[in-house]
C-alpha cells in the first residue's frame, strides 16, 4: 500500500525474518559519473529506510504491501540479517552511528506495539543488549525517526498514533531539548554533523535545512506537486524524493546544496517506481527503491 500525506509518500512494509544474507552488490548504470548498487532484498518482503556504518547496514523490512506492522534488521557486512526489536513489537526507522562518545556503537529505532505510543529504542552494538535513552527522550507522547551525530540527538514528538507535530533536538552533553520546528506534520530526516533537514506540513509541505550551530533555518527550493522524505550529508547537502502526484510518476532523487537557488536532478526512475531515501553517508545515498504494482521495496545505494 502507497499513500501520501500532504507532500509525502507514507509507506509499505514487514516482519522479519532472520537469516537473510545481504545481497552481493549489483551494480546498475545511472546518470554520468555515478552508479546505483543493489544492497538488501528479499522475495514476498519489502524493505526500505536504510542506514549504514563501517560494516554495517540498518534497514525496516514488513510484509510487502503492510504499512504498519515491521522489524529493524542489523546486517553485518558478509553475514546474515538480524531482527533487534524483541518479539511481540513493532520496529521502523533505524539509523546508526559508531564510536560515539555518548553511546558507543549504537543502533536507533522507533519501537511500539499494537497501536501503542512509539519510544526511542537504543542497541548497544558492542554488548548487543538495549540501553535506556537519557531521560526526557521518551514521554507519554509518541517518538519517532529517531538518529544521532556526536552530541546531537533528533527525533520527532506528536500524539499517540498520529503524525508526529515537533521536531526535537537533544544534546546529550547537556541533557537538554530544543523544539526546532512545529507543524500538523513534522517529518525528520537523520541528523548529520552540523545539519538536520526536515518537512514541515499544514497546507503546503516546505522542506527545510537547519543549521545547529547557529540555529539558522533556510527552506529548499523543491519542484510543485510531491516533494518528500529529505535526507542530508554532513556537508550540508540535502537531497530528497520528487515526483507526480501518485506512486511511481515521474520519480526523480533531487539534490540541493547550500547557498544554490535551486534544486537539481541526480537520477531519475522508471514509472511504477518510487523511493525512499533513508540516509547519506560516506557521500553516499541509502534508499529504499519501492515497485508500485508489487508494493515491494529492496535496499539500494547511490554513489555519484
Amino acid at each position: 500500500m502507497f499513500q501520501r500525506l500532504g507532500s509525502r509518500p507514507r509507506l509499505r512494509l514487514i516482519p522479519a525474518v532472520m537469516g537473510i544474507a545481504v545481497v552481493t552488490a549489483t551494480v546498475i548504470p545511472a546518470t554520468a559519473g555515478s552508479t546505483v548498487a543493489e544492497l538488501f532484498g528479499s522475495k514476498r518482503r519489502s524493505e526500505d529506510w536504510p542506514s549504514a556504518a563501517t560494516g554495517y547496514l540498518v534497514l525496516n523490512q514488513r510484509r510487502a504491501g503492510n504499512d504498519h506492522d515491521g522489524n529493524v534488521l542489523l546486517v553485518p557486512e558478509g553475514g546474515v540479517a538480524t531482527k533487534v526489536n524483541p518479539d511481540g513489537t513493532n520496529a521502523d526507522y533505524p539509523s546508526i552511528e559508531l564510536g560515539n562518545a555518548h553511546l558507543g556503537d549504537a543502533m536507533l529505532y522507533a519501537e511500539w506495539q499494537g497501536d501503542g505510543q512509539r519510544d526511542v529504542r537504543i542497541y548497544d552494538l558492542a554488548s548487543q543488549t538495549f540501553m535506556d535513552p537519557p531521560p526526557g527522550v521518551n514521554t507519554s507522547a509518541s517518538e519517532n525517526r529517531p538518529s544521532v551525530s556526536g552530541d546531537h540527538l533528533l527525533f520527532a514528538r506528536g500524539p499517540v498514533d498520529k503524525p508526529s507535530t515537533r521536531a526535537i533536538l537533544f544534546d546529550l552533553s547537556t541533557g537538554m531539548s530544543t523544539v526546532i520546528a512545529r507543524a500538523d506534520y513534522i517529518w525528520v530526516g537523520p541528523v548529520n554533523g552540523d545539519w538536520v533537514v526536515y518537512q514541515e506540513c499544514t497546507r503546503a509541505c516546505p522542506i527545510y535545512r537547519y543549521q545547529i550551530s547557529t540555529g539558522q533555518r533556510e527552506r529548499v527550493p523543491a519542484p510543485r506537486k510531491w516533494n518528500y522524505f529529505p535526507i542530508i550529508d554532513d556537508d550540508g547537502t540535502v537531497y530528497y524524493g520528487a515526483s507526480s502526484w501518485d506512486c511511481g510518476l515521474n520519480v526523480r532523487m533531487m539534490r540541493h546544496v547550500p547557498g544554490a537557488g535551486s534544486s537539481t536532478v541526480v537520477r531519475r526512475f522508471p514509472d511504477g517506481v518510487d523511493i525512499f531515501p533513508g540516509d547519506v553517508v560516506n557521500h553516499e545515498i541509502y534508499f529504499g527503491r519501492y515497485s508500485c504494482r508489487q508494493e515491494q521495496g529492496d535496499i539500494y545505494r547511490l554513489t555519484l
